[in-house]
């Protein structure tokens, strides 16, 4: 049996923002840069926090269709 191999497309190339980062109370909206600032640290198992982004819903004053 030969295993079958699986390719995925990318869908867009807008850059993925869906999340921010902390790490020792530094926010990083980047996820290259929270990388290279992790790797500069001291081995200190520091974790990383993802946080999603919050969006406020809009809320329409108008009554919609009549």
């Amino acid at each position: 049996m030969t295993p079958t191999i699986k390719s995925f497309t990318n869908t867009s190339t807008d850059p993925y923002d869906r999340h921010y980062y902390t790490i020792n109370n530094k926010r990083f909206d980047d996820y290259e840069q929270l990388r290279a600032y992790w790797w500069q640290q001291p081995m200190t198992h520091q974790p990383v926090i993802v946080h999603d982004y919050t969006i406020k819903k809009r809320i329409s004053y108008s009554k919609g269709f009549q």
